[in-house]
């Protein structure tokens, strides 16, 4: 087998732990717990902890980093923000393997297509996120306004029969306005109802559902 190095460059960890660069290695997973091979390695490169970690670059893998981030955070591409520092252009001058890949950065990002599709994934990753928003904020809307009305319900139809039946009668208007299951044992467990009574309240609402 080939020796294979595989890297990584994520902009957010994988692990709370540990630095910003992780070297991963396949261990068998029965005892004895040994390195399967010496013939692949890899190594996971996170933006997030090396941004909070280096604020100037001392060696040749955060001369890389620094220079990825910066372009990333200011929207300038990798070869004038190299240009601009000092350090970076130095260590340019000297790296031939670094140098290239300024070059072929800038020839790859100048394409048309490959900026149309960067741009396409920039809205496609807005839109995702847009819409995850919207759909929380709804379902919390939705949630109460629901027990909102519950609870008005359940005043009107429960004062005269005392304050513990007025919670039961709360907690059987949640159950036929179909609240879930997860925010529905919330509310019955602050209310004093316990799960086997709430089980049997809601055997009987499914039971009057039917006899209609």
């Amino acid at each position: 087998m080939p020796r294979v190095v595989v890297v990584n460059i994520m902009e957010r960890s994988v692990r709370k732990t540990g630095g910003f660069h992780q070297v991963v290695e396949m261990l068998y997973r029965e005892p004895p717990y040994e390195r399967a091979t010496d013939r692949l390695q890899i190594h996971n490169l996170e933006l997030d902890k090396y941004r909070k970690a280096v604020d100037e670059p001392a060696s040749p893998l955060q001369c890389w980093l620094s220079a990825i981030c910066r372009s990333q955070d200011s929207q300038k591409p990798l070869k004038e923000v190299v240009e601009m520092d000092p350090k970076l252009n130095e260590y340019a001058c000297h790296d031939e393997g670094f140098a290239q890949f300024i070059e072929r950065h800038g020839f790859v990002a100048a394409t048309p297509e490959v900026r149309k599709a960067y741009r396409r994934w920039q809205y496609d990753v807005m839109l995702d996120k847009l819409h995850e928003e919207r759909m929380a904020q709804e379902q919390e809307r939705q949630l109460a306004e629901g027990i909102a009305e519950a609870k008005i319900e359940a005043r009107a139809e429960g004062k005269a029969e005392g304050r513990a039946e007025g919670k039961e009668e709360i907690i059987r208007l949640l159950i036929a306005n179909e609240i879930p299951d997860v925010f529905l044992e919330k509310m019955a467990a602050e209310a004093g109802i316990s799960k086997e009574k709430l089980k049997e309240l809601k055997n009987v609402i499914m039971k009057e559902d039917n006899s209609k």
